[in-house]
């Protein structure tokens, strides 16, 4: 059991400081975030946006991207019920939810869950 013990105390320094990197580093993205807007609303008043900016040895340029919405069972059954009659739409989405059930993948992982301490009653005896 010892080795058990070693294990599991080395197992959760190292969740600790994973812990402390990411807060880190959720700070520094929502930095370069604001950054980011703060260059894009500069690109688009000077009306840069469809030029290159070339900045050491790099490049920059105003992007666009577009996002398309999740595959969702209610968005399927929305577009499906518009094609489809409402009994044939049912029988796929249960046939899509079979499917699902049937192929998902099992993930098996270690979870730290702190121990709360006891709370004390309030009524005295």
């Amino acid at each position: 059991m010892d080795e058990l013990s070693q294990k599991i105390t080395k197992w959760s320094e190292i969740d600790k400081e994973i812990s402390k990197i990411n807060k880190y580093l959720k700070n520094i993205k929502n930095t370069k975030s604001s950054l980011e807007s703060d260059i894009l609303s500069l690109l688009k008043k000077h009306q840069l946006t469809d030029k290159k900016i070339r900045f050491n040895n790099s490049h920059f340029i105003y992007n666009t991207s577009n996002t398309l919405p999740s595959l969702s069972i209610n968005l399927l059954e929305k577009v499906l019920n518009e094609s489809l009659s409402e009994e044939n739409t049912q029988k796929i989405l249960e046939r899509i939810k079979l499917y699902r059930e049937e192929n998902k993948v099992e993930s098996i992982s270690l979870k730290q869950k702190n121990i709360k301490p006891p709370r004390r009653s309030s009524l005295k005896k």
